[in-house]
Formats: C-alpha cells, sequence, structure tokens
C-alpha cells in the first residue's frame, strides 16, 4: 500500500493514528488475555486499531520516515509494534534493513517487533521473516521460527537442522514449528532428546508435541514438570487436570494445602471440569487472596456466572496490598485484577441446590459435560483468558488437525474456529493417557 505522494501529509492526524494504534495496541494485547473478554468483543476492538494501522501503512514514505522510524526506538512495546506493523505493511521496510533494525534492538523491543511479524499475514509477512532462517545470529533464527510458527507456516528442509541446533532457544522455536507437520514427520530420536533437554522450554514444547504425535513419554514429561516450579510447569499443570483421571486430580488437590502454588493449582482445576474440584474451589472461595481465582474455576467448572447475587460489589482499582507495599513489585494490571469477586454464601447455596445435577468423575465445561462440540462452543464464545489453554487442547486431541492461533487476529481466530467446526471431528475426550500409543 503506497500514498499519493501529491498529497501533503496532514501532520497532525498522522500523529493521533499513531497515539491511538499504540494505546489501542496495548488495550488489544491486554484484551487477548482477558477475563472478560469475549472474542466478539475483541474482535470489535481490533477492528478500531487496524483502521488505524492501516491509515498509516498507506501513508507512505514521508509518514513512515517521520513518525514511524523514530516510533521504534520507544521504550512502549505497544508503540514499537504499531510503528513495525504498519512500515512493513506499508511496503516502507525491506529485509535487510529489518535484519539491522533487530541485530541493534534489546530483548524488549526486538520481542515487540517479533510481535508485529506475526501478525503481517499472507506473503508481505513470511518472505520478511525467511531470510532470518540462515542468519548467523541464533536469537535473529530462534525469532524467525517462531514468527514461523505463529503463521502456521514450516520452515522447510532445514528445520531438521535446527532442531539439533546447540542453541536451546532454537530449539524450543523449531519444536513449535514441528507441530504443523504430519505426526511421525519427527524423528522419535529428537523427540526423545528434547523431553530430557535441560532447557525447561525445550522439553515443554517436546511435551506439546509428543503428547499431540501420541507419545506415552510425553505425558509422563509432563506429569515430572506439572510437580516443580520449572518454567512450563504452570501449563504443565493445566494439562495434567483437563487430561488426567482421578489418580491426577487428587494430585492436584493436594498442591491446594501449600500456598506457594495455589493461585496456579485453582487456574489448573478450572479446566479439569470435575466435581471434586468445584468443590475445592468452593472452599477456596473464603480466603479473600484466593477467592477471586477460585470463583473463576468454579464457574469455568459449574457455568455460574460470578455476578449479580452471586459477585459482591466491585471495588475500585482492587489491588493486592502485598503488590503495593512492595517497592519492586510491578503494578502492571494482571488479568486476574478483572476477575469479580464471589459471594460465597451465595455461591454455596446455589451448589446446593445444582450439585445435582453433576456427576461425580464426569468432566465438565462451563456447566456441560465435555464433548467435542462444548470443547468448540467454549473456545468460540468463552472468556478469552481461558482459550489459549483450551485451544491447545483442541490441538492436541486433534492430532494437530486442529491449531487455533489464540494470538492472532479476531478474524483469523473466527476461520480457523470455523474450519474446526465445519470439520464435525469426534475428538477423543477421555484422559489423554488412555490416548498415547507409543
Amino acid at each position: 500500500m503506497h500514498a499519493h505522494n501529491n498529497l501533503i501529509p496532514r501532520w497532525d492526524i498522522h500523529e493521533e493514528h499513531v497515539e491511538d494504534a499504540a494505546f489501542l495496541w496495548m488495550q488489544w494485547e491486554r484484551a487477548l488475555l482477558a477475563p472478560d473478554f469475549d472474542l466478539e468483543e475483541t474482535a470489535e476492538l481490533e477492528g478500531r486499531l487496524r483502521a488505524h494501522l492501516e491509515a498509516l501503512a498507506e501513508a507512505g514514505a514521508p509518514v513512515a520516515h517521520r513518525l514511524l522510524r523514530p516510533a521504534l526506538l520507544s521504550d512502549e512495546p505497544e508503540r514499537v509494534s504499531a510503528a513495525t506493523y504498519a512500515l512493513v505493511l506499508g511496503g516502507c521496510v525491506e529485509a535487510a534493513g529489518l535484519r539491522l533494525l533487530l541485530a541493534d534492538s534489546e530483548p524488549g523491543p526486538r520481542a515487540a517487533i517479533q510481535r508485529a511479524l506475526q501478525l503481517i499475514e499472507g506473503p508481505a509477512g513470511t518472505e520478511q521473516i525467511r531470510p532470518f532462517l540462515a542468519d548467523a545470529e541464533p536469537a535473529l533464527q530462534a525469532l524467525a521460527l517462531e514468527a514461523l510458527a505463529f503463521l502456521g507456516v514450516t520452515p522447510g528442509p532445514e528445520l531438521e537442522a535446527l532442531l539439533n541446533h546447540d542453541a536451546p532457544g532454537i530449539r524450543a522455536s523449531a519444536l513449535r514449528c514441528a507441530r504443523r507437520l504430519p505426526p511421525d514427520s519427527v524423528r522419535a530420536e529428537l523427540l526423545r532428546a528434547g523431553l530430557v533437554d535441560a532447557h525447561p522450554q525445550v522439553r515443554w514444547e517436546a511435551i506439546v508435541l509428543g503428547l499431540q504425535h501420541g507419545a506415552r513419554a510425553a505425558w509422563h514429561a509432563c506429569l515430572e514438570l506439572a510437580r516443580t516450579r520449572e518454567e512450563g510447569s504452570r501449563r504443565a499443570r493445566v494439562l495434567m487436570a483437563l487430561g488426567g483421571g482421578e489418580a491426577e486430580l487428587r494430585e492436584l488437590l493436594g498442591m491446594l494445602g501449600g500456598s506457594a502454588l495455589q493461585a496456579d493449582v485453582l487456574w489448573a482445576l478450572g479446566f479439569s471440569g470435575r466435581v471434586a474440584a468445584a468443590e475445592a474451589c468452593l472452599e477456596m472461595m473464603r480466603p479473600a487472596r484466593t477467592a477471586a481465582l477460585a470463583a473463576e474455576a468454579f464457574s469455568a467448572i459449574t457455568g455460574l456466572a460470578i455476578a449479580g447475587p452471586h459477585a459482591l460489589p466491585a471495588e475500585p482499582a482492587r489491588e493486592s496490598s502485598s503488590r503495593e507495599e512492595d517497592l519492586d513489585a510491578d503494578l502492571t494490571p494482571r488479568p486476574e485484577d478483572s476477575l469479580p469477586l464471589p459471594a460465597p454464601e451465595a455461591v454455596s447455596a446455589w451448589w446446593i441446590q445444582a450439585h445435582k445435577g453433576f456427576e461425580q468423575g464426569t468432566r465438565y465445561l462451563a456447566g456441560k459435560p465435555a464433548s467435542a462440540g462444548r470443547l468448540l462452543e467454549v473456545l468460540g464464545r468463552g472468556p478469552m483468558r481461558r482459550r489459549h489453554m483450551l485451544s491447545l487442547e483442541l490441538s492436541i486431541r486433534s492430532r494437530g488437525a486442529h491449531q487455533l492461533q489464540t494470538r492472532a487476529w479476531a478474524r483469523r481466530q473466527r476461520a480457523e474456529w470455523t474450519r474446526a467446526c465445519e470439520s464435525q471431528a469426534r475428538l477423543p475426550m477421555q484422559p489423554l493417557s488412555q490416548l498415547l500409543f507409543r
């Protein structure tokens, strides 16, 4: 896209586009993780963001030089992402220039540039990224792999060498790319090596790929990771919850006793969908520190909305007192800060009546027995915050046939979700340990 060069730019309008794009980018990224946004609401916010980005992309070289390139030096990630996206979309930066920019960037701005590249759909984005696969700088190779994996593009024959790379970041990113390959296309010894890799990020990616390919060793590695506090252990506990049986549920419930893991375990229990998990969450609504997280998990299992008589009146700018008192604490709003506080007595009274409709041993998703259709329904209409792990479940249960990229533009998410629904796939919903065959 290029502007009509005979038009004199209205700098005030373009400056407003830059400011609004940066602000809306930040709001959109938060919405993707929010408990109080769904896909439709996120798409509405996204439409406003994309309008500003496209206006900047169409404005041409003068605006790129005067406003967008200086914005790349900002210490605000959302401003860097918005400027990068508009520059690439408008054809105002070539691969060589992008390489210089990335090589000179610190990790923070580099991640913001990578985020923008992930969202450039079609050949325009892929052509900018592919050259970095052969770069001498491992960080740029990893960036290219991550971006291609996000876009659903497999790198090609060079992937095998990258799976064996010395740098753990590249091995992890290559394993993520391999999720798009047909089952059994990754050599078993490479997968086995990933499952015992010293680097936790590599192990996590090998676990996901292994589960997607039906490897029993990946499930055992997942359970081992879930029992630690290493990188990836929070997500491993969610897989343990949604893919485990009664033994794994008992183990998770036992972890609630230690305060260090309570928040993470409550998050996982919401995906387990079991009556015992719901009742444990009911008890955890009474301590103020765990009330909101416990109520969220309870709602995810039972379908009860924590609103109206089942919620306490909203408090303005609710913050953890410990965070306020810690001078080094990051006071950036967290997704869980938007969760409503439950009214425990009212929720308990509801459960006394409602629990008769729930069977022990059955998994529930938002109040209905888990099935392929119910999983897709919750993925399409549920809170954004929970969709990331549910999409991972869809990928594992479908053996990689349906991979919904939950941090992509909403229109892509909707298209991928629609394809999964139209396939009418009969996803096996039993515990993962019963699905593994090698």
